[in-house]
């Protein structure tokens, strides 16, 4: 699975004869630190999943312009959609690793439907790049911090990729 960030890395510019501290190299945006804890990890992986779901939150209210009936499905996905909102916004949730997961997991869904439903409204509007870009830096970010089992993850890459490469 090719979903890593960047290895280019982003260093600060420093006097090479000046000792340089830990504190002060950057990593790229999805690398997490050896020096955060598990709890720093949660936290931002909480704080990125509100990010990540604003982006497939978009993302999916721009296909109701191309859905005409409402199909199970689509009642399926409205209903995960929402769910997902009241996550974000209940700060509990926010504090249980279990819920962020799931919401990550949620997250993987809507991307999964709107690649298999949908792929072909986003390339005609040509917003396929956009859609691919969202969807991997979610897959970027849950795999480094790991937020979900990488099992999950190559199973979502593998069948999206097949979608992309028809």
């Amino acid at each position: 699975m090719n979903t890593s960030p960047p290895s280019d890395k982003l260093c600060k510019h420093h006097d090479m004869t000046a000792p340089v501290s830990p504190q002060e190299v950057l990593t790229t945006a999805f690398e997490p630190s050896q020096l955060q804890s598990e709890a720093e990890a949660f936290t931002i992986s909480a704080e990125m999943g509100v990010d990540f779901y604003s982006d497939v939150s978009v993302l999916y209210n721009l296909t109701s312009d191309f859905c005409g009936k409402k199909t199970e499905e689509v009642a399926t996905m409205d209903i995960l959609i929402h769910r997902l909102d009241a996550h974000v916004r209940d700060e509990d949730a926010l504090r249980d690793i279990e819920k962020v997961r799931n919401m990550y997991h949620g997250m993987l869904h809507v991307y999964v439907y709107l690649y298999r439903v949908h792929w072909h409204h986003f390339v005609q509007l040509d917003m396929s790049g956009h859609l691919t870009l969202c969807w991997k830096r979610l897959m970027a970010f849950a795999a480094e911090y790991r937020v979900l089992d990488a099992s999950v993850l190559h199973k979502v890459y593998d069948f999206i990729m097949s979608i992309i490469e028809h």
